[in-house]
């Protein structure tokens, strides 16, 4: 004859318990810690700032050199 046991703590998984907010943005506050920061998703984002930054930037001083072109 065979039995089986069914232990109920193992049956369902274990809730995670995460602090509300706490997250890859919101783990460490302050401009430092996001320049120290060796978490690939915050540098991903401050590359991808620094490039949209740059390009509008290089946009505005193609914007600013092609200006006089422009004058009656």
């Amino acid at each position: 004859m065979t039995t089986t046991t069914i232990h109920p703590d193992l049956s369902q998984p274990a809730p995670h318990h995460h602090a509300p907010g706490d997250n890859y943005l919101t783990h460490g506050k302050g401009i430092l810690s996001w320049l120290l920061t060796l978490d690939h998703k915050r540098i991903a984002l401050m590359y991808l700032v620094g490039v949209l930054g740059a390009y509008a930037l290089g946009g505005f001083f193609a914007l600013m050199l092609a200006a006089p072109n422009y004058s009656t």
